[in-house]
């Protein structure tokens, strides 16, 4: 969007007749809203300085191709290891809230209380993010045997919302406590 504004910013201060054109508006209806240099600056100081993309985090590999290794890892059992490579890829990237979320994940049945600080700390960019969140707070609780703090957490959680996210069997977990 802004890289757009930009574009068409530029273009209006420039050579307002063939911008005109090349977005397939009236000019008039363009002039409506006029662009000031002001205005194109930041749009082009917001596009330089934002979040390129998915860039390489841990070892040439990229938040997507790391979290969907670390799930692989669990789900073949390699808990350890996929601890091991969250923990890795958040050193490169200690704000990304997917890799956050990740590592909190792994955490949870091994570290409950390591896990809970993760959580914790995790900004979550969207309000999806921040109900996986508050829901993934409940389960450190439950490895703990905390049953009221993790109704606690759960309680946050807006009733209205459709959210997907990784969340742990609570009875795996509950499994997991009784056989220590």
């Amino acid at each position: 969007m802004a890289q757009d504004f930009t574009r068409v910013g530029v273009g209006l201060l420039t050579h307002p007749e063939a911008t005109a054109t090349r977005v397939g508006l009236p000019l008039a209806l363009l002039q409506e809203r006029p662009v000031s240099l002001e205005q194109v600056v930041d749009s082009m100081g917001r596009r330089l300085t934002g979040r390129v993309g998915d860039d390489p985090v841990e070892g040439g590999l990229r938040t997507t191709e790391i979290v969907e290794t670390i799930v692989g890892m669990l789900r073949d059992g390699e808990h350890d290891e996929a601890r091991s490579l969250a923990r890795r890829a958040i050193n490169g990237a200690p704000e990304n809230s997917q890799l956050c979320n990740a590592l909190a994940f792994c955490l949870i049945p091994a570290n409950s209380a390591q896990a809970r600080e993760v959580l914790n700390r995790m900004r979550p960019a969207s309000a999806d993010m921040q109900i996986v969140n508050t829901i993934n707070r409940a389960s450190p609780c439950i490895v703990e045997n905390d049953h009221d703090g993790a109704l606690a957490e759960l309680e946050l959680v807006p009733s209205s919302e459709e959210s997907g996210g990784w969340f742990w069997d609570q009875c795996h977990l509950v499994r997991r406590r009784s056989a220590a």
